[in-house]
């Protein structure tokens, strides 16, 4: 009778392939956990049930928008008011005013992401407020709003130059990181998917083939679980997220939606302004070689005073003041002259 032995040489074999490998893997994770990258979180402020219910609702033409009404935002003990008109943007000044009209002599929109809108802060906080305040013969409206890029802007513009009349200034507060948001990038596309309703359409543009900007929309599903627990694959979800980037040229994307905004503006008989309100300044040496007025008006959010930590890293009240002095001193003197007049010095 013969005996079958149980030959484990196979296995041992295949231990032998894929343990080095393993090992490497968790060394991987180990290093770039070490190195400051984290696994993919939920970095709002709020809930996503709230997120999707109460703060924002879809919208036909820019995908989502804010809901109408006044809403109190609250994480322990910090918490903030917002206020949002019939027509979804923010309030510049009290409710009452807005219930008792008045003639100004033009308008200021004001165009942005969260950083306009004001997040973390009170109504009264925003720095478009303030600027009301600065200027109360003007009609300061507060377009900005919590994810939106450049793409966004320029879609708010075109609907509100068809119902409105048109704006004495229309200001962009560009940051450097809407580059991604306007082409709907792999790496813009692991903030939305943990962060927002799935079902929301997000608008996003990107060159075709001729060279020709277009606009569309995606909707965006949720991405691999595996993220949520790797800090090895973040990281290379946000390297093929950078190669990406440079693929779909973003940041040529925003210059040429913005170049879209000065001609619509220049069109009505407004100026238009690009305020760099986070970034490098790159965008400033493409609207002076452009004729675009541009401003500065960053200021450093790693300093405490700026920043709304640890609850948000948002800028803080005094970083709005900052915001809303540094644009008003900028802006003034083109409110003192007719489009067609050099501003007075």
């Amino acid at each position: 009778m013969s005996i079958i032995k149980n030959d484990n040489s196979g296995y041992r074999r295949y231990l032998a392939l894929i343990m080095p490998v393993l090992v490497l893997l968790v060394a991987c994770e180990v290093v770039t956990r070490v190195a400051g990258i984290a696994p993919l979180h939920r970095s709002s402020l709020i809930d996503n049930a709230t997120f999707s219910r109460s703060l924002y609702r879809k919208d036909a033409i820019l995908g989502f928008t804010n809901t109408p009404g006044q809403f109190v935002i609250a994480k322990g003990h910090y918490q903030f008011t917002i206020t949002h008109r019939a027509d979804s943007l923010r309030i510049t000044r009290p409710l009452d005013a807005y219930n008792h009209p008045r003639s100004f002599k033009g308008a200021i929109w004001i165009f942005g992401c969260s950083f306009t809108y004001g997040w973390s802060l009170d109504d009264a906080q925003t720095y478009p407020w303030l600027l009301q305040e600065r200027f109360p013969d003007f009609d300061v409206v507060n377009f900005g709003v919590g994810g939106y890029g450049t793409v966004h802007s320029l879609l708010q513009l075109e609907e509100a130059l068809k119902t409105r009349r048109p704006p004495t200034i229309a200001i962009l507060a560009y940051g450097n990181f809407h580059d991604e948001r306007n082409v709907m990038s792999r790496n813009w596309r692991l903030v939305v998917a943990p962060n927002g309703p799935s079902e929301t359409e997000h608008v996003f543009a990107r060159f075709d083939d001729l060279g020709q900007l277009k606009i569309a929309k995606i909707r965006v599903d949720q991405l691999s679980p595996l993220l949520e627990h790797s800090a090895l694959a973040r990281l290379i979800e946000i390297n093929l997220g950078i190669l990406e980037d440079r693929q779909l040229r973003a940041h040529e994307v925003s210059e040429a939606l913005i170049a879209e905004m000065n001609q619509l503006t220049s069109a009505t008989g407004g100026r238009f302004v690009v305020a760099d309100i986070f970034g490098d300044n790159s965008i400033l040496n493409f609207a002076a070689k452009r004729n675009i007025l541009g401003v500065d008006i960053r200021v450093d959010l790693r300093i405490k005073e700026n920043n709304n930590l640890p609850y948000d890293i948002h800028p803080s009240p005094i970083a709005d003041q900052k915001y809303a002095a540094k644009l008003g001193d900028f802006i003034a003197p083109y409110l003192a002259s007719p489009p067609d007049l050099p501003p007075r010095s």
